[in-house]
Formats: C-alpha cells, sequence, structure tokens
C-alpha cells in the first residue's frame, strides 16, 4: 500500500507541475460541476501513461479514488489501455473497478477510448457490456455502456446489437441522451437502413431523435441522400416519439 501511495503521490507531483491554470479554466467551462480539475493537456497525460504501463500501472491505478482529480482518474485508464500482457479476466475486473471514478462525461469519454483490448476479443466483452447495460443504474454507468458500445460495437456484423443496447438504454437525462444520439450517428454512418428503421421506430423521445439527426447532419460519413431521407422524422409531433414504456 505504501509503495502503491509513493507512486501515486510522485504521479501527482509530476502532473501538478505540468498544470496550467488556463486549461483548468478551459476544462471547468466543458464540465460543469466538476471541482477537481489540475488543468493537464492530453498529450502530458499520455506520455505519463506510457511510462506507468512499463511497470507500475497496477499501484496507480489501485491508489486512483472518487475524489481523485480528473486527470488522475483519466491516466488510469489510460495507462491501463497501454499495459501489455494483462490478462482478460484481469481486464474486466479493472474495468468494474472503475466504474465508480466516472463522474462526468470527460472521464467516461476518455475511458471508453481505452477499451482497445476488448478489439481481441469483441464477442467476449459484448457479453460482459450487455450485461453490465442491464445492471447499470447510475447516469455515468449508462453513459459509459452507450460510448462503449459505439466505439467497438457501430459497425456491421454489431450494428443491430449496437442499436439494440441504445434502445434499452434509451433515457432523457441529458449525458446519456447525447450519447445515444452520437451513438445513432455512428451507427448511420455503417448502417443507414438499419439506423433509419430504429429512428422512426418511435422509441426514443424527440429530443434524443432531434440530437441523433443534429449529428448525423454533422457527419462527413454520412451521405447526404440519408440525410434528407432522415429530415421528415424530425417534423413529426412530439407524441411520436413518446415510448409506451
Amino acid at each position: 500500500m505504501l509503495a502503491s501511495m509513493s507512486v501515486f503521490l510522485a504521479i501527482r507531483e509530476e502532473l501538478t507541475m505540468a498544470a496550467e491554470p488556463r486549461h483548468r479554466e478551459f476544462l471547468r467551462v466543458l464540465t460543469p460541476g466538476v471541482v477537481e480539475i489540475m488543468g493537464v493537456k492530453m498529450p502530458v497525460l499520455r506520455r505519463a501513461a506510457r511510462r506507468l504501463a512499463g511497470g507500475k500501472w497496477r499501484e496507480y491505478y489501485d491508489s486512483v479514488c472518487v475524489d481523485s482529480f480528473m486527470e488522475e482518474k483519466m491516466l488510469a485508464g489510460l495507462a491501463m489501455s497501454c499495459a501489455r500482457g494483462v490478462a482478460w479476466k484481469e481486464y474486466i475486473a479493472r474495468v468494474e473497478q472503475f466504474m465508480p471514478m466516472i463522474d462526468n462525461w470527460a472521464v467516461c469519454d476518455t475511458f471508453c477510448g481505452c477499451l482497445g483490448f476488448a478489439k481481441s476479443d469483441l464477442p467476449r466483452f459484448w457479453r460482459f457490456l450487455s450485461d453490465f447495460s442491464v445492471r447499470s443504474t447510475g447516469v455515468y454507468e449508462r453513459r459509459f455502456a452507450v460510448v462503449a458500445a459505439l466505439k467497438l460495437y457501430a459497425r456491421e456484423p454489431w450494428t443491430r446489437s449496437c442499436l439494440e443496447l441504445l434502445r434499452n438504454l434509451r433515457s432523457e437525462e441529458y449525458y446519456v441522451s447525447m450519447a445515444i444520439a452520437w451513438g445513432l450517428a455512428e451507427c448511420c454512418a455503417f448502417s443507414p437502413e438499419k439506423t433509419e428503421a430504429v429512428l422512426r421506430g418511435g422509441c426514443f423521445d424527440e429530443k434524443t431523435v432531434l440530437r441523433a439527426f443534429q449529428k448525423i447532419r454533422e457527419s462527413r460519413r454520412v451521405p447526404d441522400e440519408v440525410k434528407q431521407s432522415l429530415r421528415p422524422i424530425t417534423r413529426r409531433p412530439a407524441s411520436a416519439f413518446r415510448s409506451d414504456g
């Protein structure tokens, strides 16, 4: 435990020295309500992650807690993603361990970008993720499930499964709704027909549909004709977007 704290405190000192007040204020604008922000830029975190991955990433990972700085939480996930030779069972346990640390969208989305190991066995990780999505109750647990799915499973042959997960996690809560809209846009880029069918199915609330359409319209990967075909969806009455449940 003392060795773990020694690693943690040494890294905290390093990050404190690298912190920039202007960047801290910028991050506070992006993550309203988050207090524990140092102001460390991502390249610094990635360099630290590569060093930790060479030996002491577990000690650091185990020292990060709910009250740690936002950048320390991000660094823990980045360090795990850089590590080599980690057993699959440990990876899954580490993902579960990290869930209480996610208290804002930035930590959530950064951590979801650290799941490259899942690509080595997408069916296996899908079993974990689909089970986790059923168990998830908190806003950021649900956002994690959505963002992990859109990053790993929006492409065929997983698109239908991804869309089903988005449908099951539908929510009017802002950070979940925004993630679902993002996920719908990602799925639309790879399978417009399946995504349009889901959007027309009426299972999402109006705001989520409008947000999804906005992201689809902004996407450079979705053909213009697909964007035009989806436009009438946004003109339907609000009642058409309400789920029976």
